[in-house]
């Protein structure tokens, strides 16, 4: 069940079988045929004020003929593309050979500053930077080690560091 909101144009919560109310804005972009629907969140976590303003501002956009919720679909969709260093972790230690793959513990450990990054943001000089960290603590074995990981890096994206 669906209950429009008048003064906010295309404002409306819905009702689940279960009780559950979310507020939904519909509207449509000028210039194009498409109706978009944009979930903004639970009631009453989202009050109604804060559904009005964030419904106003993608209402006001779309009379515009900007498209927010295309926009935000779109940058969430290339932000889950990216591969993140973390996951080439993953995928090295997964395929590295028994006995040659460095401990798993340590490789996580001393890539941890940088494993939350997308691959496609990492340069040459922050790992330059890690490993120098990582030798002015005084583990220069540690800083080598991390040097002939950092190498995986070569061949694992479109870029070479």
């Amino acid at each position: 069940m669906s209950c429009p909101r008048l003064r906010c144009p295309g404002l409306a919560i819905r009702v689940a079988p279960s009780g559950l109310k979310t507020w939904d804005f519909v509207c449509r972009v000028r210039g194009t045929s498409t109706v978009k629907r944009k979930a903004l969140g639970a009631f009453p976590a989202v009050s109604l004020d804060e559904a009005r303003r964030r419904g106003g501002a993608i209402g006001d956009a779309a009379q515009r003929g900007k498209d927010l919720i295309g926009e935000e679909a779109k940058a969430k969709e290339e932000a889950a593309a990216r591969m993140m260093v973390s996951e080439l972790i993953d995928e090295y230690l997964s395929g590295a050979r028994r006995g040659f793959a460095p401990s798993v513990r340590w490789v996580k450990r001393a890539l941890a500053p940088i494993s939350n990054r997308p691959i496609d943001e990492l340069r040459r000089r922050d790992i330059g930077r890690l490993l120098n960290a990582t030798s002015d603590r005084g583990v220069e074995r540690e800083a080598e080690d991390a040097n002939l990981s950092a190498l995986c890096f070569d061949g694992r994206s479109d870029r070479t560091f």
